[in-house]
């Protein structure tokens, strides 16, 4: 297994270095040595871990995935080794290799705590160039706690800067000041945890908690964290499931100075002001640098079990209460494509989506003007269609749609639409209107899978 891993890795780096490349893996900031004599002085020190015990090589579960990683830690402009090892029952170490003129010699050395090696991340420390080690391990067997623990590389080689434990960890620069700040989403002890957000900085010799902020009642799994302005303050958009996972909420924190305050949270702890029961995030809906909450157009249950509950008014928030309604889309978060919601059309259009084998068609039509029928009838209330294509013959299948018109094409969907002939009066669209409506919906690559 050795001998594969030292083949495999020597060959990457000698083909590197024949072509040219400046080689990135995992974050962009890790490169393998350029030549093959400054590999050698690594595998021999890697060895010699080896051949010391039953170890194996541990890859991170997330982060950065490899299990040597190459890193400035201390800011000098040469890169460190941080290498990853198991034993067989488990135990997770780490050895950190500083180069020196003719070798590699071990500066920090520890064991995990973990179960697992849950992810590896490398804050920045701000302009001194410097970067953090920060180590993720699992805490149980069911995945649900972590621990996290963060070292600096000082003169004297490791220095503990952080332990702490967590649900969930991104890694953000929220301040501008080039430093990267940790942000831990951790829970309570009670029978049923609630949530809060926790800010840690770095301050000479370790991270301490900048502020903290309750999460609302409602919140228990996060799925999105993202950070923009609020009143000139900087911010976190922490969008959870609930419970039983049946709807969505979003937490609207500030930071001001050393607080941290809630700003979608009511009197009595509840976030249900920015309810809805799609899988759709805050983003900057109307482009104006702004982040915005998607909350449900509906609180009609009547709608809110149809394919209406995909309609959505997309607020801006302070003090609790809604302050600006930047714009109304139709998502379809399955297809990943949304609409945004015409001013003509106001609240009497409906929507209804269709499944079938290669095809997804999302019917557009007005509110009782008359029962929606099959889309060849003229007689029909609907306003607009949107088709999505999917499968391997996806091309084959529009082909037989003489009368759809393509709007997007990804690797994988066809998009398309069709405008009906004989819609009702005020609630036309034309081809242009169409080409600004729609979008698709953009994948966001984070820190960590919540």
């Amino acid at each position: 297994m050795a001998y594969r891993k030292k083949l495999l890795l020597f060959s990457i780096i000698v083909f590197a270095f024949l072509t040219g490349c400046n080689m990135k893996l995992g974050d962009g900031l890790l490169v393998k040595p350029k030549l093959p004599d400054e590999y050698n002085l690594l595998q021999k020190e890697l060895d010699k871990v080896l051949s010391a015990g039953t170890l194996y090589y541990a890859v991170p579960e997330t982060g950065t995935r490899q299990d040597v990683q190459l890193i400035d830690l201390d800011g000098d402009g040469e890169d460190e080794a941080v290498a990853f090892f198991r034993k067989p029952e488990g135990e997770i170490q780490f050895y950190v290799f500083k180069r020196g003129e003719n070798s590699y010699d071990v500066v920090g050395f520890e064991e995990g705590v973990g179960r697992t090696l849950r992810g590896v991340y490398y804050p920045s420390g701000g302009q001194s160039g410097s970067r953090a080690l920060a180590i993720s391990w699992g805490m149980d067997e069911n995945a649900t706690s972590y621990g996290m623990t963060v070292y600096g590389l000082g003169d004297g080689g490791l220095v503990n800067l952080l332990d702490v434990q967590y649900a969930n960890v991104t890694i953000h620069d929220i301040n501008g000041d080039s430093a990267d700040e940790l942000i831990f989403i951790q829970r309570d002890g009670g029978a049923d945890p609630s949530l809060s957000a926790a800010v840690y900085r770095l301050e000479g010799d370790a991270y301490r908690l900048q502020c903290r902020a309750d999460m609302c009642k409602e919140a228990r799994t996060v799925t999105n964290i993202s950070f923009g302005k609020l009143d000139g303050n900087s911010a976190m958009y922490i969008d959870s499931r609930n419970k039983d996972n049946s709807f969505y909420v979003t937490d609207v924190i500030s930071i001001q100075g050393e607080s941290a305050i809630n700003e979608t949270i009511d009197s009595g702890g509840g976030g249900l002001v920015t309810w809805r029961t799609v899988s759709v995030f805050s983003s900057d809906i109307d482009g104006d640098g702004v982040i915005d909450v998607p909350t449900s157009a509906y609180f009609n249950a009547a709608l809110v079990d149809t394919d209406m509950r995909n309609k959505l008014i997309w607020q801006d928030f302070s003090d609790g209460r809604a302050v600006k309604v930047a714009g109304t889309t139709f998502h379809s978060a399955a297809n990943r494509w949304y609409l945004m919601w015409p001013d003509s059309w106001k609240d009497k259009i409906l929507a209804e989506t269709v499944r079938l084998a290669n095809m997804t068609r999302t019917r557009f039509y007005l509110e009782g003007y008359n029962e929606p029928g099959d889309e060849t009838d003229p007689s029909q209330s609907a306003v607009l269609f949107i088709y999505v294509f999917s499968g391997d013959n996806r091309e084959d299948h529009l082909k037989l749609y003489s009368s759809m018109k393509r709007i997007r094409t990804t690797g994988s969907d066809i998009y398309c639409y069709s405008l009906p002939p004989d819609s009702p009066d005020g609630y036309k669209l034309t081809d242009e209107q169409i080409e600004k409506m729609f979008k698709l919906v953009e994948t966001k690559w984070q820190t960590e899978v919540y």
